[in-house]
């Protein structure tokens, strides 16, 4: 009452846990609710909903002692301090440790909730944090605007946030302004390239977080795709932009060994979307940082699978005109790779440097296991060194309607004196296309 706010919404309370019927309806309303709230209370540093929000702690340790320097040089970078006065802290605390890597942000429901929310203010082990669109600040350093770093260890959502917010922003002005240059237009183009990257990297850490039910993987992202589509004017189709599918569909799991797959009892979730695992989940080698001169289609994609809220009228297969090429190896489970040598065709590889590529589930592969299905190039392109393409590992399930299943992912560059890329490429445009749907 004292902050002027007389409603207090708490998810565990206004939603009720046993009834799937009012969760299934309250779920869809969570865009909502985070991003229309005045700010939002996390109890980052509670390990489950039994702990609260305060905790003793040694404030003298905390706060920052200022010291005079006349001259001062760092031996681990050779850095010259200029003489002056500085605050020192024997025992920093950070954001990346005291928020991103607290126990309530590896959760997957408040991976969306941080990111929806317009302000939150961060009970954290040692000190309070706070965020907004604006400022991200702490107790010790209430005038410190910290980073969103998008490379730190654990991750977050708000290198995404950010880039959308600034996005939305530009869009408003260009709006207001009738006069746009081509350069602006260029300047979109790449932010568009940069939503879909920052989009990856996001997936990424969000697959890393802990979901109590598999079935809420794509729900648990509802909020942050309605908002990111509206963006990009695209649709999220089982966890894929539609915008971009050809490059969507180049992810693979980080630690397949660990992977487990999950079907819903009420649909099945196609072999190329990621939503299958609940393991971590990352994105190919990122091409479309590359320039588009480098890189091109291998395929052509002549169907598109459609999302609906009828469950009865989803289209779960991707039809498209394309390559195959056989390929088969042994799989060692021991080393989680494949074994020389690898046969793409009638290209014979015997080098020790194998090429990154992974399989969807080995939680059925014995010891060593061999494998024999077909290479799918989805794209290609070239770079300092020589070439590069990436792709699927495909088997056939129904050779009546020509429907094939995703089981692996593949990426091969050429690695000199080695140019497996470039000998698998050339022997792929030597065969037919034909079109085929993946399922």
């Amino acid at each position: 009452m004292a902050l002027g706010i007389s409603y207090l919404w708490i998810d565990s309370l206004c939603i009720f846990q046993d009834d799937l019927k009012d969760w299934e309806s309250e779920a869809k309303l969570m865009r909502d609710v985070y991003r229309n709230a005045t700010f939002c209370i996390a109890a980052t540093a509670a390990k489950n909903s039994t702990r609260g929000l305060f905790r003793n702690r040694n404030c003298r340790s905390l706060n920052p002692v200022e010291v005079g320097v006349t001259r001062h040089i760092d031996a681990r970078n050779g850095q010259t301090f200029a003489p002056g006065r500085y605050w020192f802290m024997a025992h920093p605390v950070t954001p990346d440790i005291a928020i991103d890597s607290a126990p309530l942000n590896q959760r997957a429901w408040v991976a969306q909730e941080r990111y929806l929310s317009r302000r939150t203010i961060h009970f954290t082990h040692n000190l309070l944090f706070w965020e907004c669109c604006e400022k991200f600040a702490s107790e010790t350093h209430p005038d410190k605007h910290f980073s969103c770093n998008c490379e730190s260890k654990s991750g977050n959502p708000r290198p995404l946030r950010r880039l959308v917010i600034d996005t939305m922003f530009h869009q408003r002005d260009q709006t207001e302004d009738t006069c746009h240059s081509g350069k602006d237009r260029l300047t979109d183009l790449r932010t568009v390239d940069d939503i879909y990257i920052s989009w990856n990297r996001y997936r990424a850490f969000y697959t890393r977080c802990q979901l109590t039910k598999p079935s809420d993987t794509l729900i648990a992202l509802q909020g942050i795709s309605s908002e990111v589509g509206e963006l990009l004017s695209d649709e999220l189709v089982f966890g894929l932009w539609i915008g971009r599918l050809i490059g969507q569909l180049l992810w693979y799991c980080e630690t397949p060994n660990h992977g487990r797959k999950y079907i819903s009892p009420s649909r099945r979730t196609p072999s190329w979307s990621w939503a299958n695992w609940t393991c971590a989940i990352s994105s190919g080698r990122e091409l479309d940082s590359y320039t588009s001169d480098h890189i091109h289609d291998s395929v052509q994609i002549t169907k598109l699978p459609k999302g609906t809220k009828s469950s009865e009228n989803m289209l779960h297969s991707i039809t498209m005109r394309c390559r195959l090429m056989p390929f088969k190896s042994r799989f060692s489970m021991e080393h989680d790779s494949f074994k020389v040598p690898l046969t793409f065709g009638k290209i014979v590889s015997w080098s020790q440097r194998r090429p990154h590529i992974r399989l969807d589930d080995t939680s059925q592969t014995h010891f060593e296991q061999n494998i024999e299905c077909q290479l799918l190039i989805l794209r290609h392109g070239e770079f300092t060194e020589g070439r590069l393409f990436e792709g699927l590992l495909v088997v056939l399930c129904d050779e009546r309607t020509r429907s094939y299943e995703r089981i692996g992912f593949c990426y091969i560059q050429d690695r000199p004196p080695t140019r497996l890329a470039s000998d698998v490429l050339d022997h792929h445009n030597t065969l037919e296309d034909q079109e085929i749907q993946l399922i």
